[in-house]
């Protein structure tokens, strides 16, 4: 499988795929794999490309994915040029993350890559604008049953770095996001303000996502932040390494400097280890000097595979969520960091947002937030 997720014009990909092939294959094991991590697609071109064939049954199977995979993911090309459109209509601007996007500027098409949703980046101050609009467009608010009253969701929304809304009828679920991730002091530097690029799925209709270094910083930083559980991630990040045109060390420095801190290194470690592109000498001797870059990697690989694994996906919620919620805290070098990341768990400004608690109140709520998160804990419910 993981030859079959490297960059699809990665020299070295098919004579991978093959050699790979020549050990026995669990084809039932192979299609579980590929469903865990959503790469469905990349398996079935790569296994094509080497000329290597599945059983009949199980090939059935992953072309069946697959195809179901590029059918969803070409339901969200559309609906982001529809999107786009309303909003630059309206005089709104916005970005599109991940998603069919990324699909065309990493792979070169819609038909390898998988998403379920729509990423769309909105400046803080275009919030009710964009909730009217999305609304118009046929879209709720997935939170409280959307009983919120305009006022009450948009402190929510400003407070909170993403909401789900849904359009029920299309079927397609859209993040709306005010910020690029969770804290003040990571990636600051990247937003509606950054450089961008043009991907047209509809000709003469553009939509915008970011430019190859802020994109591959965030992508950095939302891998990285998941502990890289889903391959897919990775698979992104290395196609969008495979195709820029700008060396990755050069990639890694910008991205440091815009606040990724150690996520960039982790991530090129990742994305050499398991799918061949290149490490630059210093990325790896920073690693070998750095003990919580090394923690962070060994985390994402204990993830990777423990995603494979049907009795750990079943108990690991609650041991993934305090881990991803403890490691953050050394993305970013600097007590500063660690400071601004502990007061933002502390108050959860999206719930103080939705609350509009005055300043006098947040030592109150602090300590009642605390053993409120242990007593809802999923532990409970099991």
């Amino acid at each position: 499988m993981l030859a079959c997720c490297r960059p699809i014009g990665q020299p070295g990909r098919p004579g991978a795929v093959r050699a790979a092939a020549a050990a026995p294959i669990d084809p039932d094991r192979l299609l579980d794999l590929a469903q865990v991590h959503r790469v469905e697609g990349l398996i079935e071109q790569a296994l094509r490309d080497a000329g290597v064939a599945l059983p009949d049954a199980a090939q059935a199977v992953l072309s069946a994915r697959a195809g179901q995979r590029r059918h969803q993911l070409m339901a969200l090309a559309v609906e982001e040029t529809r999107v786009a459109t309303a909003f630059a209509a309206a005089g709104i601007d916005c970005l599109f993350l991940k998603g069919a996007t990324l699909a065309v500027r990493a792979h070169g098409s819609l038909g390898a890559k998988s998403s379920k949703d729509i990423d769309m980046l909105i400046d803080p101050g275009d919030i009710d604008a964009a909730v009217r609009l999305l609304q118009t467009a046929g879209y709720r608010l997935c939170l409280f049953d959307g009983r919120l009253d305009e006022r009450t969701a948009g402190r929510w929304i400003a407070a909170k770095k993403e909401t789900s809304w849904v359009n029920d009828r299309r079927r397609i679920e859209l993040e709306l996001h005010v910020t690029l991730a969770d804290g003040p002091r990571l990636i600051p530097a990247i937003g509606m303000h950054s450089p961008r690029q043009p991907i047209a799925f509809v000709p003469g209709k553009p939509v915008e996502t970011l430019a190859d270094v802020e994109l591959f910083a965030y992508l950095c930083v939302h891998g990285t932040g998941h502990g890289w559980e889903r391959l897919k991630w990775l698979a992104d990040l290395a196609a969008l390494i495979e195709t820029t045109a700008i060396p990755v060390e050069n990639l890694h420095d910008q991205a440091v400097a815009m606040g990724a801190g150690r996520c960039p290194r982790v991530a090129l470690y990742l994305a050499a280890t398991l799918l061949g592109t290149d490490l630059p000498p210093t990325v790896r001797d920073a690693i070998r000097r750095d003990r919580l870059s090394r923690g962070l990697i060994r985390m994402a690989l204990t993830l990777i595979r423990a995603a494979a694994s049907r009795q750990e996906q079943l108990r690991r919620p609650m041991a993934t969520t305090w881990a991803l919620s403890l490691v953050k805290y050394g993305f970013v070098p600097g007590t500063r960091y660690r400071a601004a990341m502990l007061w933002h768990d502390l108050t959860q400004p999206h719930s103080r947002g939705h609350l509009a608690l005055p300043n006098w109140a947040m030592p109150a709520y602090t300590l009642a937030w605390i053993p409120a998160r242990i007593f809802s804990r999923p532990w409970r419910q099991h």
